[in-house]
């Protein structure tokens, strides 16, 4: 009635290859969109978590510099033991 109908499935078809020669390269992946958002808030949850660790830690005394400190010296074993070089 309207003019804007198709004649069939074929006519669909092409039209929706057209559109993804003519414009494919602009469309959004949503579930990449997702994937992205979902890791994102995985990285804030477990920063989240680490800044609690860090605030437990101080709260029995210690300190987050020496803290710090103390991890960093195990990644450099660490990297020593593995033979990597910073």
């Amino acid at each position: 009635a309207d003019g804007y109908d198709s004649g069939g499935s074929d006519e669909r078809e092409f039209a929706d290859a057209w559109l993804m020669r003519a414009h494919g390269h602009n469309a959004v992946d949503l579930d990449e969109i997702d994937a992205a958002e979902d890791a994102l808030q995985e990285t804030q949850f477990l920063l989240d978590d680490f800044a609690g660790l860090i605030d437990d830690f101080e709260s029995q005394g210690g300190s987050a510099r020496d803290l710090f400190e103390i991890v960093r010296q195990v990644v450099n074993n660490k990297k020593t033991e593995a033979g990597e070089t910073n």
